[in-house]
């Protein structure tokens, strides 16, 4: 509601585009990522998996 999702998202994709690290996926993926994250359902490992299935 106050944002911090917005922030955090692209606080981390700028970090991998400034290290080199491009990810494929479309903006449904990433939305559904970041609420499982907020809601506490995507721990760190399943974060880290969808990261690397994402690359490209």
């Amino acid at each position: 509601m106050d944002g911090n999702k917005r922030i955090g998202v692209h606080a981390m994709l700028v970090f991998f585009e400034l290290n080199g690290v491009v990810l494929n996926y479309t903006q449904k993926e990433l939305y559904e990522m970041v609420l499982a994250v907020a809601a506490g359902n995507l721990k760190y490992e399943d974060m880290l998996q969808w990261v690397v299935k994402h690359q490209g």
